[in-house]
C-alpha cells in the first residue's frame, strides 16, 4: 500500500483513483447547484487490522478465551476527511500474531460527486500456531456516488503468500467470499458484504481474513477489513 499523501496533489490523484475503482463514469453534461447536492451527500467509512472474539465452551455456558478490539482503528463520517493509525503488530499466544499493521480512511463530497475510501495493510500473519499464514494482507473498499449511478469495489485488495492448513494458496485476490474448511471451523477469504441501491447509494465492507471457528472454541478472528460508504442525492 502506498503512503500517504495528504497534499492538494495527492488528494485529486486519489479522487481519481477511487472514482476508477468504483466504475463510475461521471456526468460532463449536466448542470447542477452544489448547495442542493452537498445538503443530501454523507460518507461512512472504516478500516482495521485485526479482531479477535473467541469463547471456550463451560458447563454455565461460554467462557471468554479472548478479546482483541479493532486494532489499530480509522473511522470516516459526515462530511469526509482523513485518519489513520498505525501499529507495529500484536501478539496473542496461540491465536493471532502479526507485524506492522496499517489503516487509513479518505472521503470528500464535492458538487457534482462523492468518494470514501478504507484500507488496511497487515504484514506477517500467523493465525493459531501457523495454521494460516501470510506475508501480507491488504484490504481495501472504494466507494463513489454522483446521484445517478453509485458503486463500490475492492480493487487493491491482495493477499501475499497465503498457506491454510499447510496448503500454499499463492499471491492475488481470492475470489469473493471464498471458504475453506480447516479443523475447529472454517476460513472466508475476500469476505464482501455490499449495500445501497446502486443509484444513490453504495456501500462495501471487506474482511480479507475470516476466521469463524465452531467446537469447543466459537468466535472470529478477522485480519484486514476495509470498508466505505456513500450517500449521494439530487
Amino acid at each position: 500500500m502506498d503512503g500517504l499523501d495528504l497534499s492538494r496533489r495527492g488528494m485529486k490523484k486519489w479522487r481519481g483513483a477511487v472514482r476508477r475503482a468504483a466504475g463510475l463514469t461521471l456526468l460532463g453534461s449536466v448542470t447542477l447547484v452544489p448547495a442542493a447536492w452537498a445538503q443530501t451527500a454523507s460518507l461512512n467509512g472504516e478500516a482495521y487490522g485485526v479482531f479477535a472474539k473467541i469463547d471456550a465452551q463451560g458447563d454455565a455456558g461460554p467462557v471468554p478465551v479472548v478479546r482483541v478490539s479493532k486494532t489499530p482503528r480509522a473511522r470516516l463520517s459526515g462530511r469526509g476527511g482523513t485518519a489513520t493509525s498505525q501499529t507495529s503488530g500484536i501478539n496473542v499466544s496461540g491465536y493471532i500474531a502479526t507485524g506492522r499493521m496499517t489503516v487509513s480512511t479518505r472521503g470528500s463530497i464535492e458538487a457534482v460527486d462523492a468518494q470514501a475510501l478504507g484500507s488496511s495493510e497487515v504484514e506477517r500473519v500467523n493465525i493459531r500456531d501457523g495454521l494460516i499464514t501470510a506475508q501480507r494482507v491488504v484490504a481495501v473498499s472504494g466507494s463513489a456516488a454522483n446521484g445517478v449511478s453509485a458503486a463500490s469495489n475492492a480493487e487493491g485488495s491482495t493477499i501475499v503468500g497465503l498457506v491454510v492448513n499447510g496448503v500454499p494458496h499463492g499471491d492475488g485476490l481470492p475470489a469473493p467470499n471464498t471458504t475453506i474448511g480447516i479443523p475447529g471451523g472454517v476460513v472466508i477469504l475476500n469476505e464482501q458484504a455490499p449495500r445501497g441501491d446502486g443509484v444513490t447509494t453504495t456501500g462495501l465492507s471487506v474482511n480479507m481474513i475470516h476466521v469463524v471457528l465452531s467446537g469447543e472454541l466459537t468466535g472470529d478472528i478477522v485480519v484486514g477489513s476495509g470498508s466505505s460508504g456513500v450517500s449521494f442525492s439530487p
